[in-house]
């Protein structure tokens, strides 16, 4: 079930980094990750009050709240790496970062997988480059700024992924709930600060 999950959470994942990395290059990537981060705090909201899960402990909270910081630094960095780059090259070398990161703690931290399991991971890591074209052939077309934000865009998501796991098993959705009650905050003084009007860039044509 945790395999199944995780495959479908990645299939999310990557619609909606490609639809955000589109919407990029037509509105200020800010704007895009806020509307975004603003539409998951209502489902997490709805979620919520379905659930009726029980506050859990204030670790819990601030770890939500913290994955939530991380999450923004990705989304930011991705969608600006999508925006200005090759999708090709900015995407395979984010999921690599994010993936890398959350592993290495968990083998730090005392997590000993299986030779098959371990096998798997570094597989899917190569494949990916490959895919990507990160392997094999140089990305000369993506400037080392971009090379530069995808790497950190991988490392919010890492974090955020490395996080929301240190979370108590009986949190519920408040850490998800923090992520989002930090970050859209986060992502409109942000907006401000950059001048950016969020009702005209819904109006931009796409």
């Amino acid at each position: 079930m945790a395999i199944l999950l995780a495959a479908f959470s990645a299939a999310l994942f990557g619609t909606a980094d490609y639809l955000g990395g589109k919407a990029s290059r037509f509105a200020p990537a800010i704007a895009v990750t806020l509307m975004a981060e603003a539409a998951m705090f209502l489902g997490t909201v709805v979620t919520l009050l379905v659930l009726r899960d029980p506050v859990p402990p204030a670790r819990d909270l601030l770890i939500g709240g913290a994955a939530g910081a991380a999450g923004v630094v990705g989304v930011l960095a991705l969608y600006y790496a999508l925006a200005n780059g090759a999708m090709t090259v900015v995407a395979p070398l984010t999921a690599i970062v994010a993936a890398v990161l959350p592993v290495t703690v968990g083998l730090v931290s005392g997590e000993r997988p299986g030779a098959v399991a371990l096998a798997g991971v570094a597989l899917a890591l190569v494949a990916v480059a490959m895919i990507g074209g990160a392997i094999g052939r140089p990305a000369q077309s993506t400037p080392a700024r971009l090379i530069a934000m995808a790497v950190v865009s991988g490392l919010g998501f890492g974090a955020l992924f490395v996080l929301f796991d240190s979370a108590s098993d009986d949190s519920g959705a408040w850490p998800l709930f923090m992520s989002r009650f930090v970050s859209v905050p986060i992502l409109l003084l942000a907006a401000l600060a950059a001048r950016i009007r969020i009702t005209d860039s819904m109006r931009r044509p796409l």
